[in-house]
């Protein structure tokens, strides 16, 4: 047996130099409940941290390549006091090198390629725990969702969410594509983008048919890859806008040129898409208002209709508009009455949807025909077709920027509301003592022919009826 002071000889021999060394043993298996918090950021004897400047864009092929030659003197038995290598998204031009003394750091990265090892910042101490401390989680996606491209050729194009990438930051997303055949990128003509329309292979063929090939169902053509005339490209978050899309239907209708299928029936098509983002939105955390309906978009004595959940189907009147978005409703069952009272439940917006039927008077709340009243015609899922008091035409919108409304004939000019009152084929009095005949009323203008046999278009007030 050993005595006491052969004990206090082999302890002293293991753990001598422990927090001082530069070697790393195995710490004691502590709750980390009970570790002060002063001994859990790093001290004067630990490793420091470097942050070197580096090529921008060149960030992880450095810190790999660094990582491999720490790890090839590691194999041979040789230890330089590199201790971690590592670079953090949304900072360009810069690595971190953690190690016992800047000419360690210096030595893990002297040679590399775009790596500039001799500029280098000593991180303070106090500073160390926030290079790696992760600020805010990557956003929930669902396949289906709506987004908008921040930057590029795309910026604030609409983008759909086709999968997301696991263990990245990243998803794969389809736009409409802006190609312009003849040239890359941007049209070299006032500096304007080509406009949105679905790949064309003939146009591809004609342009460039060495870098056209075909796999599967995809399309690949100049590095970039197609499906149904999409353009499919993987993103990263930040280069996305998540938060308050907010789609028109002229954009979704826009985007559903490719999903009208053989029949054509393009009303089909955009209902689908506007279902399936609304759907995508209603699992979302943080981000369900972006493409679904939110309690600003609803208002006590507004019908609506429960589309998600075990009560899809259920048919009902909003009575309160509470917190975080829940909606209070009233159900329009009899088999709910209790007592010769109707109870009430509550539900989240996202899975409600406002509810109009044939015949309705409309008002439209957002979106380029803000203002415009009408009667709805048809409703097909989210997508309602409205007959206009003043265009005489038909009009498609969103179900949850409608609002029923006893207004009539109102457009907006500015900030003022004024009465139009003029109808096609109405006999006007135009300026300069001239006459003329509507041909188009429109919200906020008017098409008229006058008498010098000329078409124009004019602001309502210029022209003054003569009844």
């Amino acid at each position: 047996t050993m005595d006491a002071d052969a004990i206090e000889a082999q302890l002293r021999e293991r753990y001598s130099g422990y927090a001082a060394s530069g070697k790393r043993g195995a710490a004691p298996a502590i709750d980390a409940e009970w570790v002060p918090q002063r001994l859990i950021i790093p001290g004067i004897n630990d490793p420091h941290l470097w942050m070197t400047r580096c090529s921008a864009g060149k960030e992880r092929d450095i810190v790999l390549a660094a990582a491999r030659r720490v790890l090839q003197w590691a194999s041979s038995g040789k230890f330089n006091g590199v201790y971690s290598i590592y670079c953090r998204d949304g900072l360009s031009g810069y690595i971190y090198v953690e190690a016992r003394s800047q000419a360690d750091a210096q030595s893990a990265l002297e040679g590399i390629p775009g790596a500039f090892a001799f500029k280098q910042t000593l991180v303070p101490i106090e500073d160390m725990v926030d290079v790696v401390k992760v600020k805010s989680q990557a956003p929930k996606l669902n396949p289906g969702s709506w987004a908008r491209v921040r930057r590029g050729n795309y910026a604030g194009d609409l983008a759909q969410v086709v999968s997301v990438i696991e263990s990245s930051d990243a998803v794969e997303v389809r736009l409409l594509p802006r190609l312009d055949y003849n040239a890359e990128g941007r049209s070299k003509k006032h500096g304007t983008r080509p406009p949105q329309r679905l790949f064309s292979v003939e146009d591809a063929q004609r342009a460039d048919s060495r870098t056209l090939s075909s796999r599967q169902n995809e399309i690949l053509w100049k590095g970039d890859r197609f499906i149904n005339g999409y353009l499919h490209k993987d993103m990263r978050f930040a280069s996305l806008q998540l938060e308050n899309v907010k789609p028109t239907l002229e954009e979704i209708a826009k985007f559903a040129v490719g999903e009208a299928g053989e029949d054509g029936d393009e009303q089909a098509a955009i209902a689908a898409l506007a279902n399936q983002a609304a759907a995508a939105s209603s699992t979302m955390n943080g981000i369900e208002e972006a493409n679904g309906l939110s309690g600003r978009d609803l208002q006590p004595g507004e019908k609506i209709e429960v589309v998600e959940g075990d009560l899809a189907g259920v048919v009902g009147v909003v009575r309160s508009v509470e917190d975080n978005n829940i909606i209070r409703i009233e159900p329009e069952l009899s088999a709910s009455r209790r007592g010769g009272r109707m109870s009430t439940m509550t539900l989240p917006a996202r899975e409600l949807r406002k509810r109009f039927s044939a015949g309705d008077h409309v008002k439209v709340l957002n979106g380029r025909h803000s203002n415009e009243t009408g009667m709805v015609l048809e409703v097909n899922d989210a997508v309602v077709t409205v007959f206009t008091d003043i265009g005489k035409g038909e009009i498609r919108v969103l179900a949850k920027d409608l609002r029923v409304s006893s207004d009539i004939g109102t457009s907006t000019g500015g900030t003022q509301t004024i009465m139009v009152g003029l109808d096609v084929n109405d006999l006007v009095h135009l300026e300069g003592n001239q006459m003329g005949v509507v041909l188009k009323v429109s919200r906020d203008s008017l098409t008229v022919l006058d008498d010098r046999n000329e078409v124009r278009t004019m602001a309502p007030r210029s022209a003054r009826p003569t009844r």
